[in-house]
């Protein structure tokens, strides 16, 4: 089985959500606070017998200055 997660990050927040629409709702209104750097990882973790296989990858990012 595979479990999908969301992890926002930028400057002055650290966050996950369940959905990428979640996710982009919260860094939406970070970017309206005016915060940079932000990016959203999607992260898959498989459940193989005896181990856990994570994976990251980077789905969104906005760097504003």
């Amino acid at each position: 089985m595979t479990h999908v997660y969301y992890h926002a990050s930028a400057d002055n927040h650290d966050q996950f959500a369940n959905t990428f629409q979640e996710a982009k709702k919260m860094v939406d209104e970070w970017i309206e606070e005016g915060d940079h750097h932000i990016k959203i990882f999607k992260l898959s973790a498989d459940e193989v017998t005896d181990y856990i296989n994570l994976d990251e990858e980077l789905v969104y990012s906005k760097d504003i200055n």
